[in-house]
């Protein structure tokens, strides 16, 4: 009696304590959990991992478990196991379609759907991850020296970049913390040396993060000061002046306001620079012929030519919203051929430039110019000075968030000392409007232009007028770090009160420029083809045509 009294009280015992067992052990992972959060905050990681090492055992790893293990692991530097956590997480609470996919297939990852805000947090530290892993690459790389270790350490660095990249895509796509993403995207493009691309994603993040009740000031200066460096790199240096000025006015990060402090002395600082060159190419028009001189083109045909040029340039210190610059230039060609010995020229010129900064989000500028050009008169050995140019042009840049605005006033006026004709006075009076966005790629970096005004020609007994039209349109395209192609487009009309001497001309462009400073420091080559096809209404179908190739090699100093 007493053994089947001990056995129903045994198996009563079993059925009344099974669920408060299973209970039991859930608080029991809870409870290392906790212990290996407080042993986490005293920086006791050894403790912490062995705790969560015992919640992992069980067949449901515990997820909070899991995100501390991550954490730790990061905070120990050891981020590669950190990242392989948070792919475990990934992967059990969303799937693998996001971590297969290829980073060079935009596409693709809009098409995987959005995961829930807790996959995003892991998705968003792994991108973070890989972001922290490229500055180790980084170091690594300034450390190392030239050869097969260093391009192995820039490989796998262009890769964690572009690893990180997918991700935030991803984040993008799906409204995932625009701050914090386009801030990253931000870093990503300036790696990258995407200037223009990096400003936008600053720009937009900046944008985001005003949006916010408590907007991170540190976080939006240090933002700011990267636009400014973009600014500076692109070749903006008088709207990166303006914008370091800002940030040091108005910033209270001390490490900030140091380093614009540091750039603004830069900038405001006077300086020179030197560069020298020559040009060798082949014109197919040397006589400069328009279609007014249309019955002379039977003369014309091509040469070559050699050219020497040289160039000095100051840059004053800025000084109470004030600078200057000085321009001086020499250039000299030479035909080879003996007919052409008329359109050889000499020109000596020098233009300064004053420049305003004291109106918010503008420039203005005036532009004074004197150029002396000498040629050999009727085939005659000896230099005789052909003509003598005064410019005179104010213009005001406005910058706003699509680009930089250029309205100008230029005038001119070209007199001709001609053995021959006698003398020759032309004075021309333009407006013109410029444009160039600040969004810019790689492959397209544009700029526009259009002038009109008139043009009056005199001499001793006839005075001419016209009115006229120019417009063009240019391109950069960055190829690589060292290698840009330019293209240039112009329309040209001149409608004079003669009609017989009305002509257009439409001119194109192309130009190979390549920064030689790895193999010769402070040189780069040029090579180049342009052609403009000129007509003269009451000739139609007549056109003179001036081809030049050329190829250029200058030494800067």
């Amino acid at each position: 009696m007493s053994k089947i009294f001990c056995a129903l009280f045994l198996l009563i015992t079993y059925f009344a304590t099974r669920d408060v067992l299973a209970i039991t052990d859930n608080e029991l992972n809870e409870l290392r959990y906790t212990k290996a959060l407080v042993a986490y905050n005293n920086k006791n990681y050894a403790q912490a991992a062995k705790l969560i090492y015992q919640n992992l055992g069980t067949k449901e790893p515990h997820r909070e478990s899991l995100e501390l293990l991550a954490k730790i692991h990061e905070e120990k530097g050891s981020l590669l196991k950190a990242q392989k956590v948070y792919y475990f997480l990934i992967k059990k609470y969303f799937g693998e379609e996001i971590l297969k996919v290829d980073s060079n297939k935009p596409a693709a990852i809009q098409r995987i759907p959005k995961a829930d805000t807790m996959v995003m947090n892991y998705i968003y530290k792994v991108s973070d991850l890989f972001m922290q892993l490229q500055i180790k690459y980084q170091e690594k790389i300034l450390k190392a020296e030239f050869g097969t270790e260093k391009k192995l350490l820039e490989s796998r660095r262009n890769t964690v970049l572009a690893l990180a990249y997918k991700y935030l895509l991803y984040l993008k796509q799906h409204g995932y913390e625009p701050t914090l993403v386009e801030y990253q995207l931000g870093l990503i493009a300036r790696e990258k040396n995407e200037h223009e691309l990096a400003t936008r994603h600053f720009e937009q993040a900046l944008e985001e993060e005003e949006k916010q009740k408590t907007p991170d000031e540190d976080l939006k200066d240090t933002m700011k000061f990267f636009i400014g460096d973009n600014l500076l790199k692109e070749g903006h240096r008088d709207l990166a002046t303006k914008y370091f000025k800002s940030i040091y006015s108005t910033t209270k990060n001390d490490a900030v306001k140091n380093y614009s402090r540091l750039y603004i002395d830069s900038l405001t600082s006077d300086f020179w620079s030197f560069n020298a060159g020559t040009s060798l190419g082949n014109d197919a028009n040397p006589f400069n012929l328009d279609p007014r001189n249309i019955t002379l083109q039977a003369f014309n045909q091509p040469s070559n030519y050699f050219e020497l040029h040289t160039n000095a340039f100051y840059n004053s210190k800025q000084d109470n919203d004030f600078m200057y610059t000085l321009n001086f230039n020499f250039n000299q060609t030479k035909f080879s051929d003996e007919i052409f010995r008329v359109a050889d020229s000499r020109i000596f010129s020098v233009f300064s430039e004053m420049k305003f900064y004291n109106l918010p989000h503008s420039v203005r500028r005036l532009q004074m110019g004197f150029v002396l050009s000498q040629n050999h008169q009727l085939n005659i050995e000896d230099w005789r000075p052909y003509s003598n140019t005064f410019s005179l042009a104010p213009y005001y840049d406005v910058y706003s968030k699509k680009g930089i605005f250029t309205f100008g006033l230029p005038m001119r006026r070209v007199s001709y000392q001609k053995i021959r004709n006698g003398s020759a006075v032309t004075q021309e009076f333009l407006a013109s409007f410029g444009y160039s966005p600040w969004t810019r790629a790689r492959f397209f970096s544009p700029s526009m232009t259009v002038s009109f005004g008139t043009t009056e020609t005199s001499n001793s007994t006839i005075i001419s007028q016209s009115n006229n039209l120019r417009a063009s349109f240019s391109n950069q395209t960055q190829l690589t770090d060292e290698l840009n192609l330019y293209f240039n487009l112009t329309h040209y009309q001149d409608e004079a009160d003669n009609t017989q001497d009305t002509y257009k001309i439409d001119s194109v462009g192309f130009s190979l420029l390549r920064d030689l400073k790895k193999i010769i420091p402070g040189s780069v080559l040029e090579l180049g083809w342009s052609s403009s096809f000129m007509e003269r209404d009451l000739d139609p179908g007549k056109t003179i045509t001036k081809t030049v190739f050329f190829g250029t090699l200058d030494f800067f100093f």
